[in-house]
């Protein structure tokens, strides 16, 4: 037999005398042997037939459909690929396409969201899907295009203001833009999303990561490590027992204390000591009262240290840094 390739558009079926018309999508043509031409009518009557459906994804565990497609070729279809655009969110989201449909069936392009994440709430997208190839053993249809509109909500956030429910040794995610009464006290570890609030302390056996914009209203003690974001606020103390990176303008209103290395961001600022087990490096911040580090201490242009600095291994400052009180370092100084 010969095989056929399909490429829907905008003309028409010619079959001996008869004419069959009906809507498009794309370009039509198809080749055979004996010369005669064929196209396909858009929607569910065509070889391949595809529909667009406004899907709507309620949760981060739901998943809905935007297009069903029908087989009507009278062979399984055994190769099918497709590309799939968002005008916006598709980071947020993702696509499951059947790699096989049986003669007769039909199946559906679904799209689910990727974990919990993005802006909170419920949001829009236009969805355009293209249907690059569908074949079967002696029939390809390709550039099939449809568009489908989809509302999603992959971050519904924690309702309520109380403290995270659960066991001590759970995961606490606190959403973009949620608030948070009290103290967070768990085994797990812990994160915060953008322009977020805690009000209180955070006590996590893991790591701890603040978001961007975020504040801490109390201390942070942390099993592993702690990384704050851009322009993100602790008001207390931070005491990790792995290692401390602080993110470029963010605050920390008290000391610093880690059993690792401690990373200090540009424009950021500490309120009171800062105490490695290993190295600290201060990329143009602020700390307010001494640096003291077990290992290296390098001090680059734009920091300010308002008291001591004592290295148990080797120091290096850079021009352009200020330091009130004592350099002292057990190891080799580098330095103007």
């Amino acid at each position: 037999m010969s095989r056929l390739v399909i490429t829907l558009g905008s003309l028409f079926i010619v079959v001996g005398a008869a004419l069959f018309a009906g809507p498009m999508y794309g370009f039509t043509s198809l080749a055979a042997d004996r010369g005669v031409q064929v196209s396909t009518a858009a929607g569910e009557d065509a070889y391949v037939g595809i529909v667009p459906v406004d899907g709507d994804i309620e949760s981060p565990s739901d998943e809905a459909e935007i297009t069903t497609i029908q087989n009507n070729v009278g062979a399984d279809i055994t190769t099918l690929e497709a590309d799939v655009t968002f005008s916006s969110g598709g980071s947020d989201l993702e696509t499951t396409v059947p790699d096989r449909i049986a003669a007769g069936d039909t199946a559906a392009v679904t799209v689910s969201c990727v974990g919990q994440g993005g802006q909170p709430g419920t949001e829009t997208t236009t969805v355009d899907l293209v249907i690059t190839e569908a074949s079967t053993d002696d029939v390809t249809v390709t550039d099939m295009v449809v568009q489908a509109t989809l509302t999603y909500d992959c971050n519904p956030g924690n309702p309520g203001g109380g403290p995270p429910g659960g066991s001590p040794g759970n995961d606490v995610d606190i959403g973009w833009n949620e608030r948070r009464d009290g103290d967070i006290d768990t085994g797990g570890s812990v994160s915060t999303g953008w322009n977020s609030a805690v009000d209180g302390s955070i006590d996590a056996g893991g790591d701890v990561t603040t978001g961007s914009s975020s504040d801490v209203n109390g201390d942070i003690i942390a099993g592993g490590d702690v990384t704050t974001r851009w322009n993100s606020s602790v008001d207390g103390n931070v005491d990790a027992a792995g290692d401390v990176s602080l993110g470029s303008s963010s605050a920390v209103g008290g000391d610093v204390t880690s059993d690792g290395t401690v990373t200090v961001g540009w424009n950021t600022e500490v309120g009171g000591d800062i105490d490695a087990g290993g190295d600290i490096i201060v990329n143009g911040g602020t700390v307010d009262g001494d640096i003291d580090a077990d290992g290296d201490i390098v001090l680059r242009w734009g920091t300010t240290v308002q008291g001591d600095v004592h290295a148990g291994q080797d120091l290096t400052m850079r021009n352009g840094v200020v330091v009130e009180g004592e350099l002292t370092a057990d190891g080799t100084y580098t330095g103007p």
